[in-house]
């Protein structure tokens, strides 16, 4: 049997080892809610829904504040099944109500998680880069996935979420990282998210029009 270097060993053994970690550091901010990462990143959190249409999208600012100054850090652009399953019936009026999707889902005991649909970037409107204080439009990494919740027995599709992130919180590589790659059975579904992200911002820009923000 060839045996290895001990320079080798110990160079495979410090690989696997930051292979852990990494899977590990991975894994652990996975399971962080975007709320959670907005405040552990910024320092605070807020969020504010600036289109509220409950039988098809609602769009919100996750935001940060300093010296009284809101910075959104992630645009949600949510859009909800033609009917919402019956058990989710109170923290789903919560939610259209105002409150954030994911904290108010996991208060209410349930399980969340997200399957991946596609990963990529989107050209900033104006009105979005006023929203997020940056000077240019440039692409700003998208996250599209399916938010799926399970409490006891009963597991659920609550609703399909595009996520655009501010350049200073998350980019295309950290998205990866943090979520995985999308699996090959999802990529044909890159272009509902795409239409979902173009409808969403088609709301926001109308809004900006009419001074609404």
């Amino acid at each position: 049997m060839k045996r290895r270097h001990p320079v080798a060993t110990l160079a495979l053994a410090l690989g696997c080892a930051l292979a852990l970690v990494l899977g590990c550091i991975g894994e652990t901010a996975a399971q962080l809610l975007n709320s959670d990462r907005i405040e552990q990143v910024f320092g605070s959190y807020g969020v504010d829904v600036l289109v509220r249409a409950p039988e098809a999208l609602r769009i919100s600012s996750l935001y940060s504040t300093e010296g009284g100054i809101r910075t959104t850090r992630t645009l949600a652009i949510v859009a909800w099944p033609s009917a919402v399953d019956p058990g989710l019936a109170d923290a789903h009026a919560a939610i259209l109500a105002g409150a954030s999707i994911g904290a108010t889902l996991e208060s209410a005991g349930w399980t969340v998680t997200k399957r991946n649909l596609y990963f990529g970037e989107t050209p900033a409107p104006d009105s979005l880069s006023r929203l997020m204080r940056i000077p240019a439009t440039p692409a700003l990494a998208t996250h599209g996935y399916v938010l799926s919740v399970t409490r006891g027995d009963l597991a659920v599709d609550y609703a399909t979420i595009a996520e655009l992130h501010h350049p200073a919180y998350l980019d295309l590589a950290m998205l990866e990282a943090i979520y995985g790659p999308v699996e090959p059975a999802d990529a044909g579904q890159g272009a509902a998210v795409r239409q979902l992200v173009r409808n969403g911002l088609n709301r926001l820009v109308s809004l900006g029009s009419q001074g609404s923000e």
